[in-house]
């Protein structure tokens, strides 16, 4: 049954072509790679993410994504290696993106690693706009589809130490078109994939035997987008449970005291290799009339540790 209606495509479908593009995670913190190739390799150990997230939850089309990534250390421990596959359902658009990640990993002090990652992506990309419900009878833009595979390269820097973090990326470099060719030239204000840059960084501070603090931040630029802002606390109590939450606004908008969301999290560390984790965005801006808000789940396991190796628990 045919759910999509015309303010969903125009908001998700069109918007989509100049604001932020891709997937967004509440709990990137606790899965980096998901954003920064850099991060390949930085557990010290064959590491696996699964996650899934239901963004503003009661509109049709909402943006849901489905994700799994696993990264390692090569037994030469300057090499990391990771590899993701994320689906991203958005409206009538639905995006798979098959990536793989190198990481080289340089030790520039005695406990800090920096890591320079690259990253190819394969992208299928479909628009079925025929399966939009609209107000217009007999519109052209709405009678064909786009089924497209588009090749993509990232980069990203990511240094670390056992208690602090900090990072930049690019996930894609290429402005690939999202349309078909044509006989005609193709607008150049037309859909395409826009360069998104992150910044991020994260400390862990001691606040006593057993409770840690950690602050996270991460920056999101995308053309013809505000900065978004992702200001975190968390506390870990007794090396086990993090509790934290996240206040999520755009950064040009400040003045005008808008938030977009206030995010809380909930993450268990279940042993030394078994984490999971729950996520709900309380929705704060104009459209929390239309939606309570969205949620977000994680499953993360680490093989094969090496204790006397690793730093139990791993904080990034």
């Amino acid at each position: 049954m045919k759910k999509i209606i015309l303010v969903v495509l125009v908001a998700f479908t069109f918007g989509k072509t100049y604001a932020q593009q891709d997937p967004q995670y509440t709990m990137y913190m606790f899965n980096q790679l998901a954003i920064n190739p850099g991060y390949a390799g930085s557990r010290d150990c064959l590491s696996a993410t699964a996650h899934y997230r239901n963004q503003w939850v009661g509109i049709d089309g909402s943006p849901k994504t489905l994700g799994f990534g696993i990264h390692s250390p090569l037994n030469n421990e300057h090499v990391g290696l990771g590899f993701q596959v994320v689906n991203d359902k958005l409206g009538v658009s639905n995006t798979t993106n098959i990536s793989g990640s190198y990481a080289y990993r340089i030790q520039v002090s005695p406990k800090g690693k920096l890591a320079l990652g690259l990253q190819a992506t394969l992208t299928n990309y479909t628009n079925k706009l025929t399966d939009a419900i609209t107000s217009a009878t007999n519109d052209n833009t709405f009678k064909t589809n786009t089924n497209l595979l588009l090749p993509n390269f990232g980069a990203g820097l990511y240094y670390s130490t056992p208690k602090a973090y900090i990072g930049a990326t690019i996930p894609h470099l290429i402005n690939n078109h999202l349309e078909e060719k044509s006989n005609t030239a193709i607008n150049t204000t037309a859909a395409r994939q826009f360069r998104h840059l992150f910044l991020m960084g994260g400390m862990v501070m001691k606040v006593s035997e057993a409770v840690k603090f950690k602050p996270n931040v991460l920056l999101k630029y995308a053309p013809n987008s505000p900065i978004q802002t992702d200001l975190n606390a968390s506390f870990l109590f007794h090396d086990a449970l993090w509790l934290g939450a996240t206040w999520r606004s755009d950064v040009s908008t400040l003045r005008d005291k808008l938030t977009e969301s206030v995010d809380f999290m909930a993450i268990y560390e279940i042993n030394n290799n078994l984490r999971m984790g729950i996520a709900y965005d309380l929705t704060i801006s104009k459209i929390k009339g239309y939606t309570p808000g969205s949620y977000e789940v994680m499953l993360g396991y680490d093989f094969n540790r090496k204790m006397d190796k690793m730093l139990t628990p791993r904080y990034f």
